[in-house]
């Protein structure tokens, strides 16, 4: 797992610098997301603009369907998003009284970590560290792979 940590923290600050760049880049829409044609609850209390950009930006689509869950419960067509995320993100969110915004976040890169360490043995138990290490980076530059820090 060290021989990643460098290459990590560059796809983090390079995942976390396009996000900021792109919306100055590409213009942008008023729609927020899958969920505004259902109900217009979702972006008066997730996009009100009491956080940074950065933060709010990681919820859009299915990330704003989780974070209503784990405030509100379940709503109309929402079954088919299962309940262990949402009720994560809503023991955290009690625990620290963070936004839900940033409660998602900390469930989410807190799952990453777990999931970094697990793959990385498991790529250990049958590759040498030299492979092991450009399997775990392509995995990082696969095209979707921002969805990782994603609510």
């Amino acid at each position: 797992m060290k021989p990643l940590r460098p290459f990590l923290l560059f796809w983090v600050v390079v995942i976390m610098t396009s996000a900021v760049v792109a919306p100055r880049l590409i213009p942008q829409t008023l729609f927020v997301g899958s969920r505004n044609h259902f109900d217009e609850r979702l972006p008066r209390w997730l996009y009100d603009n009491a956080l940074p950009r950065l933060f709010w930006l990681w919820a859009n689509l299915d990330g704003g369907h989780y974070l209503s869950i784990a405030r509100d419960g379940y709503y109309s067509f929402e079954h088919g998003f299962f309940p262990l995320y949402p009720l994560a993100i809503r023991v955290v969110q009690s625990l620290t009284q963070f936004p839900y915004v940033i409660s998602g976040l900390v469930v989410t890169y807190v799952s990453f970590g777990i999931f970094l360490k697990w793959s990385w043995r498991l790529l250990r138990l049958d590759l040498n560290k030299r492979d092991s290490r450009r399997v775990a980076m392509a995995f990082f530059l696969f095209p979707v792979s921002f969805y990782l820090l994603a609510v």
